[in-house]
């Protein structure tokens, strides 16, 4: 697959949550201190985009290339691990 640039579709956050299993990386304290663990990001609304979509392939979320870790079977919502460094260094947060 190639990054084309090119705005497929728009989704919408369904989710935020504290990742709880290092999917976002680094230790889990709590939702107060975002920059010590990671986040689990839900975006539904992504059936255009999710055609064509494997586990592990990159998705562009406002701009920020993240990877799919996981989604429904119907292929309308996909999950993403944000590390912290990512939460620090734009503003998916």
């Amino acid at each position: 697959m190639v990054f084309t640039g090119i705005v497929e579709c728009m989704g919408r956050v369904a989710a935020i949550d504290v990742s709880t299993n290092g999917a976002g990386g680094g230790s889990d304290t709590g939702p107060e201190t975002y920059g010590y663990g990671g986040l689990v990001v839900t975006i539904d609304g992504a059936e255009t985009v999710l055609q064509d979509v494997h586990i592990g392939d990159s998705i562009a979320v406002n701009g920020i290339c993240l990877t799919a870790t996981e989604f429904d079977d119907a292929r309308t919502t996909f999950k993403v691990g944000v590390a912290p460094e990512t939460i620090r260094k734009t503003n998916i947060s």
